[in-house]
Order: C-alpha cells, then structure tokens, then sequence
C-alpha cells in the first residue's frame, strides 16, 4: 500500500521551519483507491450538519468509524508522519471534505477545535490528502497556508484556551467577550491579521497521490473551486497528536459546552468524556482515542 515514505533531512528542515510540507507522490494507488472507496461508500447525508461546516458539499468525521478498509492504511500512514514530526503519534480523527464548484471554501483558521482536547502547547499534526487534482491558476479549490515562520498562530491558540477556559464564568465573562469582539472581528483574527494573512500566504498546486502535512499552529483556509471540468473538490484529513499530549479535560468541556448540538459534528470526541483528566494520548488509545479504537470500543 503505502509502503514506506522516504523522509529526508530537507523534508524534516523544511516542516520544521514553515510548520507545513507537502509530501509529492508519496500516497499509492491502492491506498488512493481505498479512500475514494471511502467516500463513494461510506458517507451518508446525515453526516453533514450544514449549520456546521455550510461551506461544504459534504462533510463527514464518521466515515472511518464504519468500515475496518483504513485500518492498515492508517497503521502505514503512522510511521512516516512519526519521523516527518519527530514525535510517535496518534490518530484521533478522519474528516472528508468536498468542495462543489461555486462555493467560497473555509475561512482563515488554525486548528483549535479539532484539538480542543489537548492542551495548546501539545503538538499535533494534520495529514490532509487531495483526491482530485489542484491547480491554484485554474480552479483551484485547494488549501492556503501561510508559513509558520512568518505569521504563527501559537500565541493565539494560546488566547483561545485561556477563554475557553476562563471566558466565560464569573464577571469577567462579559468583559472578556466585549473585549475578544472589540480585538477580532471574525473568531480569532482582525482586519490587520486579515492583511497579513492573504499578503503572506501561499495557494498550492497537488496532484492525486501527494500527501499535505501541517501542524495546529499554521494558519491555513480553503479557496473558492471555479467553474470548470472538476465539478466536485475531494480530500480526506486524517489529524494526529503528539502520543505524550495530554488530555484536557476542561479545555475539552468547556469547548463543547457553549456551543449548540448542530454545530458540533456527530460522535466529535464522542468518547473522550470517559477520559480522565491529564491523561497521556498514548495511554488513551485503549479506551477509544484513536480512529480504530473508537470503532473497538462500540463493538463495531
């Protein structure tokens, strides 16, 4: 399948200064076989919560959870993004995304959320594979990134967890909320971080069987795919953490608790409540962390 994945010492440099790489022909044939079996199968509408992720065709973490077709894959998948990020990791979640053409795409965004269980200085690592090709000249429909030495969003993951964390209780709470509206406009960055951000940022051009890794802290969103001969944009995310993160269980708490049912995407962290706080990743894995763990866990 995916056999080995050569990492060099300029792959390894190149992450490590940017916070991003993009991995060129490293995903095989039958690897990309098996994840367009994936999405052509195990999808299903009720998946996709509009009032979640709108500015997507379709959207879906479940997929993973209903066949045992990713397994091996996923355990391939391991071992080249251990040595990429020089951490053993750990799957936590699979998400398919498609694009239709004419819609907008994601707006600027760094990855808080989808690691809303860990604390914010734990590393963790998205492996976002593209099953249709990009070229940003013509209907794109790809990723935007900015490099992590030229704008990182670390600081403001950093703020991000102390309001979900704090934000919300007591007095503060409503000065704190007046005070994170007044500073950014939209979520966590206002109109001089906008600038910054479409200034420094870079579109990339991917063809089927290149594979994108990035870290939490990159700021990254999605273009808009044109009306063209691609009707559809395809990729499916695999997200991964550092095996020594900790689990975080107020950050955790919190960070679902103030937010209504549709705008959470079903079975998101659906056994992490079981955790217990300060727990290692790698010690998780047992009781239903990890992508196979999880369908282990419900007897699937």
């Amino acid at each position: 399948m995916t056999r080995s994945w050569p990492i060099s010492p300029d792959d390894t440099e190149h992450y490590f200064r940017t916070g991003s790489i993009v991995m060129r022909q490293r995903v095989d044939a039958e690897a990309l076989a098996l994840l367009q079996q994936a999405n052509d199968e195990d999808f299903r509408p009720e998946d996709h919560s509009p009032a979640f992720a709108p500015e997507f065709d379709r959207y879906s973490n479940q997929f993973v959870s209903r066949t045992h077709r990713l397994e091996r894959l996923l355990d391939e998948l391991r071992a080249p993004l251990a040595a990429l990020v020089r951490r053993d990791v750990v799957f936590t979640q699979g998400i398919l995304f498609s694009l239709r053409a004419g819609t907008r795409g994601y707006r600027w965004h760094f990855d808080n959320l989808s690691f809303c269980f860990v604390r914010p200085e734990d590393l963790a690592f998205t492996l976002w594979i593209p099953l249709t090709p990009i070229r940003a000249r013509e209907q794109n429909g790809g990723m935007r990134l900015v490099d992590r030495s030229d704008f990182c969003a670390r600081a403001r993951m950093q703020q991000w967890a102390y309001y979900e964390r704090r934000g919300y209780a007591g007095e503060r709470g409503p000065r704190l909320a007046a005070a994170k509206a007044a500073q950014y406009e939209d979520r966590w960055y206002g109109a001089f971080d906008l600038e910054m951000l479409e200034d420094l940022s870079h579109p990339l051009d991917m063809d089927v069987g290149d594979a994108l890794v990035f870290d939490r802290y990159t700021w990254h969103r999605s273009e808009a795919l044109a009306p063209g001969p691609i009707e559809t944009r395809t990729a499916v995310a695999f997200r991964a953490v550092d095996a020594d993160a900790r689990f975080d269980k107020r950050l955790f708490e919190q960070s679902m608790a103030h937010r209504v049912d549709d705008e959470v995407p079903p079975l998101f962290g659906h056994l992490l409540c079981e955790l217990e706080d300060g727990i290692r990743m790698r010690d998780a894995v047992a009781l239903g962390v990890s992508l196979w763990g999880n369908r282990a866990a419900r007897g699937g």
